[in-house]
């Protein structure tokens, strides 16, 4: 399986906290549920949407994480995951 390394993206310190506006289209449940737990958060929906943008471009996932990715989409584990522990949920993955 072939994957991508880390995105490293190099910036002065003062270009890090810069912050550019912009207009970005959501649904109005997606808004509402973003604006929800921003709130439960303690944090600004600003923060939060930067916060989820930041994060999904820069940290990608580590190399076991993307090899069960694969796994699963080529359906090698089928079954159903028994959720009502850890334990039980663990029993029921790994057999």
């Amino acid at each position: 399986m072939q994957t991508t390394s880390p995105k490293k993206i190099h910036r002065k310190p003062s270009q890090a906290l810069r912050n550019k506006q912009t207009t970005v289209r959501l649904p109005e449940y997606a808004l509402a549920d973003l604006r929800r737990e921003a709130k439960a958060n303690n944090m600004s929906l600003n923060s939060l949407l930067s916060m989820y943008i930041l994060d999904g471009m820069y940290h990608n996932p580590n190399e076991e994480t993307l090899e069960a990715i694969e796994e699963a989409k080529a359906g090698m584990y089928v079954g159903v995951v028994d959720t009502s522990s850890v334990e039980a949920m663990t029993k029921s993955i790994l057999g």
